[in-house]
């Protein structure tokens, strides 16, 4: 069975072996991490650590590449399970929040993320006088962003294979369908009612009322 971490291993000695040979090379490693796609900072990291390695993982997204840790990381993208539950509903309603997370470490980042999901849990009323309980049922994923903070950086990445011309498609949101200019769906007032009750309240307090908060009937 094919070991990503011994072609991993195999990558690494070879380089190291035959760093005397014109593909082991600065300009080489540099020209092909940029070839591949890398960021000038993962360029830099190619040149300077194991360049072989960086440019297999950097080019082909192997599932191990997430394995490495920039020595100056200091942001990861943590997805956080909570789940709603409504008293008196069978029905439970799950949450999957990305947050940012700063740790100078993968243990610290994932210390951090677990805290801010503990923190989440709360119990309160809704707008029927319903106890909601929110629990931190765990984490999804925990991923380091390889790149600074800034325009245009990359924080995560899906890839998908195979996909047909109409399946690319499909993709592709026009612009009046994007979250920030898309009309308001109103939720449904069939759906498990996990509103806090003191929301309702102030939004009745500035002139709102059930039926411009939820779908109509």
């Amino acid at each position: 069975m094919w070991k990503p971490r011994s072609v991993t291993h195999w990558v690494c000695e070879s380089h190291r072996r035959e760093d005397n040979r014109d593909f082991a090379r600065r300009d080489f490693r540099e020209n092909a991490a940029q070839s591949a796609g890398c960021s000038s900072r993962t360029t830099k990291r190619a040149v300077r650590k194991d360049g072989a390695l960086l440019v297999l993982a950097c080019h082909l997204k192997l599932p191990f590449v997430m394995g490495y840790i920039p020595e100056n990381a200091r942001w990861y993208l943590a997805d956080i399970v909570v789940e709603h539950k409504i008293e008196d509903d069978d029905r439970n309603v799950i949450h999957i929040n990305t947050i940012l997370v700063r740790a100078n470490s993968p243990e610290r980042a994932y210390e951090r993320a677990l805290k801010f999901g503990q923190e989440s849990e709360m119990e309160y009323l809704n707008p029927n006088d319903k106890m909601v309980r929110v629990v931190f049922r765990g984490l999804r994923d925990l991923n380091v962003i390889h790149d600074g903070l800034r325009s245009g950086s990359e924080l995560n990445y899906e890839e998908r294979i195979g996909l047909t011309e109409a399946r690319v498609a499909k993709l592709i949101s026009p612009k009046k369908e994007l979250g920030v200019f898309a009309d308001r769906v109103p939720p449904s007032r069939d759906k498990p009612n996990y509103m806090p009750k003191n929301v309702m309240e102030g939004l009745r307090e500035f002139g709102f009322d059930d039926d411009d908060i939820y779908e109509k009937p």
